[in-house]
């Protein structure tokens, strides 16, 4: 048996940089271990830092769009909204929470402490949302937030999203000015065209431009600041067939101008119509009408002559000035020339999608090519493929609006 010395001296080895050392390699080694087995764990470990909730005491209903909504803009719909709704849950309104999503509804009613969206926000139980380090930096519910979201629920989860909201007009930028559609009259005497949400009329013989012509409502809605014939871009304008009208177009929205001595005044301002395309002849014996599903009725005086279906998603078509061609041109970039009798695909060719701009040249058709171009394209005598012709330059930027009139042997650009 030692003795108490050799017990002593023992106990002085045990401190010795030998011994220390190995224990510290066993700390270390217990260390990884753990953190390993954490790491495992990922997401089963519980919270063990549930987000504090403020003491509230009021017996007030809790009202969903004023006080609920607001928090939940801020922290949770930008990844649970009707167009991003990551799984399945949308937190819009009430009725869409206690639909909830994939793991089933996100409240249940007079029950916090079983809400799926009160424990997540609250750090109760994983997954905590928002989550840590989220792209957005959408930030934690704070503790007065989470108590009325706690007294929202305790109180049944009722309400509704009313959307009263006063929305105030403001006039387009300065720099927001382009030409999306242009228009000349038969005769060749007057064209008109929109810049942003402005309308000009130009007298062609002379040069002499008539306005901008502006809305007396909208012009009342700005309190005087502006200028502009719609709230929004303008996208198409048309002339009747004796030029004493002009048919402008904005976002679901045709306003009718008539002619006169100086400037046109509204006929129907209020006229609305779901945003669809149109081409006619001048005479306006024959009408084209698209649908967004890429369908299209040729009316020959008023009646139905012809239906095209080309499957695709047009952005624009115009009708030739006899009626008997009609040119479409699709958001991926196909320009393909259809025949209004038989309603079948005589040729085709394949242009940028940022080709935004198409009109018939007598027999030839013009569309916006690249580089700020203008390029001349006839049907062929064989085969199914358009042929490229003669390349008009002298534009500086896109060419977005194209024009023809004198029966086709002028065109009318812009950019």
């Amino acid at each position: 048996m030692p003795s108490e010395e050799a017990f002593h001296d023992w106990s002085r080895s045990s401190s010795s940089p030998f011994a220390l050392t190995a224990l510290h390699a066993a700390l270390i080694l217990l260390t990884a271990f753990s953190l390993n087995f954490v790491s495992a764990l990922g997401d089963e470990v519980p919270s063990n830092h549930p987000l504090p909730v403020a003491s509230l005491n009021r017996t007030k209903p809790v009202d969903f769009e004023s006080e609920i909504l607001p928090f939940l803009k801020e922290s949770c719909l930008a990844c649970h909204n009707q167009t991003k709704a990551k799984a399945d849950l949308i937190l819009e309104t009430p009725q869409t929470i206690l639909k909830g999503g994939e793991s089933g509804p996100a409240v249940v009613p007079e029950n916090p402490r079983e809400s799926l969206i009160f424990k997540a926000a609250g750090h109760l139980e994983k997954p905590l949302m928002p989550p840590k380090d989220n792209k957005v930096n959408a930030p934690d519910l704070n503790p007065e937030q989470l108590a009325l979201l706690k007294l929202w629920i305790q109180q049944g989860a009722h309400g509704e999203v009313r959307g009263q909201q006063t929305i105030a007009w403001r006039p387009l930028g300065e720099n927001v000015r382009p030409i999306l559609a242009l228009a000349v009259t038969a005769d060749g005497q007057f064209a008109a065209c929109g810049r942003g949400n402005e309308l000009f009329v130009y007298q062609l013989p002379t040069g002499r431009t008539i306005g901008p012509i502006s809305d007396p409502e909208i012009r009342r809605l700005a309190s005087g600041e502006t200028n502009a014939a719609h709230l929004d871009l303008i996208e198409s304008l048309d002339f009747s067939p004796d030029g004493e009208l002009l048919a402008s177009g904005s976002y679901r929205e045709v306003k009718l101008w008539r002619r006169q001595p100086l400037l046109p005044s509204p006929l129907h301002a209020d006229f609305t119509i779901t945003p669809a395309l149109a081409s006619a002849t001048s005479g306006g014996q024959s009408l084209a009408l698209a649908s967004e599903s890429g369908q299209i009725e040729i009316l020959t005086n008023n009646t139905r002559h012809q239906t095209i279906q080309t499957n695709q998603r047009l952005k624009l078509l115009r009708i030739s000035e006899d009626g008997s061609h009609l040119a479409t041109l699709s958001d991926n970039g196909i320009l393909e020339v259809w025949s209004c009798k038989d309603g079948k695909s005589i040729a085709r060719t394949k242009l940028g999608v940022e080709s935004q701009a198409l009109a018939w040249a007598g027999e030839k058709l013009a569309a916006a090519g690249p580089e700020h171009t203008i390029q001349l394209w006839s049907l062929p005598e064989n085969g199914t493929n358009l042929v490229a012709g003669s390349v008009l330059k002298g534009h500086k930027d896109s060419v977005t609006e194209l024009e023809s009139f004198n029966n086709g042997s002028e065109l009318l650009s812009g950019s």
